[in-house]
Order: C-alpha cells, then sequence, then structure tokens
C-alpha cells in the first residue's frame, strides 16, 4: 500500500462508516450466526483507525466437425458367364456373335468405420484459460465475504474465477479489522473467515497467495498488542506463536507466505507509535526477521516465503524514500548469505497513471522495473508482482483518454515483468468501485470517486486494462505455440 502523503487523521467507525461496510459486506454469517456489519463496527476495538486504512483493511472485491470416410468397397469378383442367354451386342452387319462377357454379381459391401480427424484446440477465451496454459500465476486480492456473502457476490464470483488462477487474501489473515480479525486477543485465534477463503481457493482449483503474517504498519495492529507494554522477549514470543500456529493452521493448503509486509512502516507516517511496530521494538539489526522465515519454514517446510513491500519497484524512480530500496535489498543479500528461508520478493507496485503521461516516462521507468527485477533474480530469489494498480487520479482529458492511457501502463508493465522472468502477478482487486482505492475520504491523485484503478468499471465491463493483459498473455501463448 503506498499512497504518498495520505490523511492521518484517526477516527472511530461510525454509523456512515458502518453503512459503507454494509453494503460492501450486508450480513456475514460466520460459524452459524450472522453479524450485522454495521453492529460489529460499533463494537469494534477501541483502536483508532483513518479511512483509509480501514480501505485497505475492508479488502477488495473486491471467468468439430468429425468427417467420416468410408472403407473402400471391394472390388467385384467375376462370375462365369451364364452360356445359355448370349448378351446381345449392336450390330451393323452380320458378324459372328460376341464372346459373352462376365456379369459383375453384387457382393456384400463393408460396414463403413469413423476414421478420427484431428480436431482444433479451442482457443483460450478467459485470463485465468491463459495463464494456466502459460504456467504462471494469475492473481487477484480479495476478501472472502464480498465472494460468498456480499449483495453482489453473484457478480463477482464468475468474474473472479474467469480472470484469476490465484486468490490473495487481501483482508481475512489481518490481526486485527474493524470486527473480528484473525488474532482478537494473545490467546486467541478466529480462523473462520481465513478457512472459508481457503475453501474457497482450493474448490476452485486456485493457488493461494496469504497476506500477511506480520505487517510493519501501525493500522494492523490490534489494541490489545499495541497497548500491552509487553518487553522484547514477550514480543518475541508472540510472533514465534503467531508464525507457527497460522502456517501450521493452513500446512500444505497455503501455497505462498508473505511472511513480512510493509516491514520499515510508512514514511509519511510519524509519532512515537508510528513508522513501524516490530521494527521500533524489536530492534534495527532484524533478528526477529530472519526467525520469522526459519519459524515459517519449520511449520511448512513446502510453502514459498516472500517478503513484500512498496516503493522498491522502480530504483531512482517513484520513491518514496530513497533508502527504501536499498534497505529491502541489502537485508534479501543479508538473508540469503544466511541460508535463510527466503524465497521471494514481492513488489506491490501501486501506481500512479499520472507518472506516464508522456511515452517517455513510461519507456524510462519500465527499463527501471526490467533492471530491478533483474537485481533481486540476481540473489536467487523470485520477483513477484503482489498487489498492482493504477490509480487515475490527476490523469487528464477524458474517460476514454484516461482508460486508454491505464491500459498502456498495464500492457507495458505485465509484459515486461513475464519477459522478466516474474512467473506470479497479481491485481489488487477486480471492480474499480470497490477498490481501497475508491475511498471518498482520499483526495486526488492519492484515490478518490476518480481513481478507477482496475479491470473492471463500475457496471462490470471490461476496461481497455483488461484487453490490455489479454493482449499480452496471447501474445506469449502464440510465441510458445
Amino acid at each position: 500500500m503506498n499512497c504518498n502523503r495520505l490523511p492521518n487523521k484517526r477516527f472511530q467507525p461510525t454509523a456512515s462508516l458502518a453503512a459503507l461496510a454494509s453494503r460492501r459486506l450486508k450480513r456475514m454469517p460466520l460459524g452459524g450466526t450472522v453479524i450485522e456489519a454495521e453492529n460489529a463496527m460499533a463494537s469494534s476495538q477501541s483502536k483508532k483507525l483513518t479511512r483509509r486504512d480501514f480501505i485497505k483493511l475492508m479488502g477488495v472485491a473486491g471467468g468439430g466437425l468429425v468427417l467420416s470416410a468410408c472403407a473402400p468397397v471391394s472390388a467385384p469378383t467375376s462370375t462365369p458367364a451364364p452360356s445359355a442367354t448370349p448378351l446381345p451386342t449392336a450390330t451393323t452387319a452380320p458378324t459372328s456373335t460376341a464372346t459373352p462377357t462376365s456379369t459383375p454379381t453384387a457382393t456384400p459391401t463393408a460396414t463403413p468405420t469413423n476414421t478420427p480427424v484431428p480436431t482444433a484446440t479451442p482457443m483460450p477465451n478467459t485470463l485465468r484459460a491463459y495463464a494456466d496454459l502459460l504456467g504462471i500465476e494469475l492473481g487477484v486480492a480479495t476478501a472472502i465475504g464480498p465472494i460468498l456473502w456480499g449483495p453482489e457476490s453473484e457478480r463477482l464470483r464468475p468474474l473472479l474465477l474467469d480472470s484469476a488462477n490465484l486468490l490473495v487474501s487481501s483482508w481475512d489473515l489481518n490481526w486485527v479489522k474493524p470486527y473480528d480479525g484473525l488474532r482478537p486477543a494473545r490467546d486467541k485465534y478466529d480462523f473462520r473467515e481465513m478457512d472459508a477463503f481457503v475453501t474457497f481457493a482450493r474448490e476452485h482449483r486456485m493457488r493461494i497467495l496469504a497476506l500477511h503474517l506480520i505487517a510493519g504498519g501501525s493500522y494492523y495492529i490490534p489494541s490489545w498488542l499495541s497497548n500491552g507494554n509487553f518487553t522484547k522477549s514477550e514480543l518475541f514470543s508472540i510472533v514465534r506463536d503467531h508464525i507457527t500456529t497460522v502456517v501450521t493452521h493452513y500446512k500444505r493448503r497455503v501455497n505462498t507466505w508473505v511472511v513480512i509486509n510493509e516491514l520499515f512502516g510508512n514514511p509519511w507516517e510519524t509519532g512515537p507509535k508510528l513508522s513501524s511496530f516490530w521494527y521500533d521494538r524489536l530492534g534495527p539489526s532484524l533478528e526477529w526477521v530472519e526467525q520469522a522465515f526459519r519459524w515459517a519454514n519449520e511449520a511448512d517446510p513446502d510453502a514459498k516465503l516472500i517478503l513484500n513491500d512498496f516503493g522498491i519497484e522502480f530504483p531512482e524512480y517513484l520513491l518514496y524514500d530513497r533508502s527504501r530500496d536499498q534497505k529491502i535489498f541489502e537485508l534479501v543479500r543479508s538473508l540469503k548469505d544466511r541460508n535463510v528461508p527466503i524465497h521471494g520478493v514481492g513488489f506491490q507496485m501501486h501506481l500512479y497513471g499520472k507518472d506516464f503521461l508522456r511515452p517517455s516516462d513510461l519507456d524510462t521507468k519500465i527499463d527501471a522495473l526490467r533492471r530491478n527485477i533483474q537485481k533481486y533474480r540476481d540473489l536467487d530469489v523470485e520477483v513477484l508482482i503482489t498487489e498492482f494498480d493504477v490509480r487515475l487520479g490527476g490523469v487528464p482529458g477524458s474517460q476514454e483518454e484516461r482508460f486508454e492511457l491505464q491500459g498502456k501502463v498495464y500492457k507495458s508493465v505485465f509484459r515486461a515483468c513475464l519477459e522478466s522472468g516474474v512467473k506470479s502477478f497479481s491485481i489488487f482487486g477486480l471492480v474499480d468501485k470497490n477498490s481501497w482505492l475508491e475511498d471518498p475520504s482520499l483526495q486526488s491523485p492519492h484515490g478518490g470517486p476518480d481513481a478507477d484503478p482496475l479491470l473492471f468499471d463500475d457496471n462490470y465491463h471490461p476496461k481497455p486494462s483488461w484487453y490490455a493483459m489479454m493482449e499480452v498473455l496471447k501474445e506469449f501463448y502464440a510465441q510458445r505455440s
């Protein structure tokens, strides 16, 4: 998540926000009960959240004619001509009677048999079908509520299943939410929503990217933890217990874990509690980061483990903190040198369309992206795109022109990633109006009603961004064929 200079105003969930939640989730049955979003919001933890925090936490919701050939008919066989009745022949003058010719007799005809004729392989017609054929992960981030129980679930579900073979948890793995987080107390875990998420993915043969086990931003921290006055030793114990318990619970069901997300917090936040909860309290030595990956690997040796962050995608460009990319790179190199089981780095890649207004802007930044992907791959780790979107706030022109620019960015980035060896590319939602960036409290260019960052417009129609991704997939499929 990477909004520059986002409002830092904290707030308690209100009735109007509960109404927003109710529009997104309406009624959510959990464990045989029904939780009203508004009531749940009113009884949420005392922790204050920004509107931007809430929107991101809410997740996003918000796919032959067969020819027959007859066997050759057996050749007629000759039979002796009847001697009593010679066949007449045409005469113009008296001549000797012609020798009778053989009279063919009917013989049984062989029964025609169907000869198999090769039929053309049907061409794929969905993003997911092409991704499956190419052997890549194409993901969509969502919460499970809108997909299963939300008021528009019947429209969202088929759209999701046609668009992705990878399901990314945007909400259900968080320690804290406006209500009923995964870990509402130190000694309590609530797996109900994440269990539903995993079950849905497996029923539809989708791989799972779980975002995340540990996150640095203060808005990910429940009040029992932030107000607990725990010692460093106790915090180590809390982290170990969380990673071991959660990864073991989903062992061999979750394919990829974001072990740590946004390690260094958000550079635009200030104050004694902000920056990064874990980094500030467990120290800059980052020993705990190494241990976090080892604990996750012990709990599920088959799972892929990654470090996820923003602002590291384009070296020298689009950086919130110019030291951020270098700090992440040095950390990954250090972990690899010590044989820590880290398998990949996630580029969140929340982009601004206004940064690509000139063709030269796009070319320059795409070259920088290719270099940075290669830089991390040289450390023998994968690069995954985990939260891609392109907001259009501040982009001039008609809606058609703005969408056209967005499509160009989608196409150029997606193509460059695939050409650079990226095998997992995920988008942070499907439908514009459900994006975390469409929070009306956000101001352009950082968000708001004109952000329009995703593949489908508010009426569920595919945008140029969708066609751009389809075009790239077709190109790579044609090359492979």
